[in-house]
């Protein structure tokens, strides 16, 4: 054999090598997508259907730019034709928190008068002696939003300074309205909450 005629067989042979190949990997295509397919079409055919000229998108008519999050999905409905479902998801909807906490201005009341005010009308509810009083630590925290409360609040919290008294004094917090000093909740572990 010559050199011309190796270098042409060698030609060939990847030709052909190339040829076989590309015809498995289109003939495996071919058979997967009719594998996946649920009508015997090539399931690739079915993944995206047009609209119909006369079919019109139904859409929740809202605001998109207050909009949390757009969902969109492209449906068939009952007479057969292919339609856009659009639903808008508000931000407030999704994540409507019970508990907001904020910092009070100076027209509201101090924390320091929230915890007296908390304290002696926790005292009056729960017939609480100084003594009992004495036996807790006091965290206040200002919320501008706590549970179904829509004016700011002192949330003021009376837990055991000692763990191991918890049993025998149990804890108290009041909710203290941030304009009135006014009980806006009182209550304690007692009361099956917290």
């Amino acid at each position: 054999m010559t050199k011309t005629q190796k270098r042409t067989t060698l030609i060939g042979a990847i030709a052909l090598t190339l040829i076989i190949g590309c015809g498995l990997i289109l003939g495996n295509a071919v058979l997967a997508s009719q594998a996946m397919s649920t009508n015997g079409e090539p399931a690739g055919e079915n993944i995206i259907q047009p609209l119909p000229l006369n079919a019109r998108p139904i859409a929740l008519q809202q605001d998109n730019a207050a909009a949390g999050r757009v969902s969109t999905a492209i449906l068939t409905n009952e007479h057969g034709e292919t339609v856009i479902v659009e639903t808008v998801r508000r931000a407030a909807e999704e994540a409507n928190p019970l508990y907001i906490e904020g910092s009070p201005d100076l027209s509201k009341i101090s924390e320091e008068t929230a915890i007296a005010n908390a304290i002696e009308l926790l005292k009056g509810k729960y017939a609480l002696r100084q003594e009992t009083i004495d036996r807790f630590t006091v965290e206040a925290i200002f919320y501008t939003k706590y549970e179904d409360i829509t004016e700011p609040v002192w949330w003021v919290n009376l837990y055991p300074a000692n763990i191991n008294d918890y049993a025998d004094i149990g804890c108290y917090w009041a909710l203290i309205n941030s304009d009135t000093g006014e009980a806006a909740g009182l209550f304690s572990a007692a009361d099956g909450r917290g």
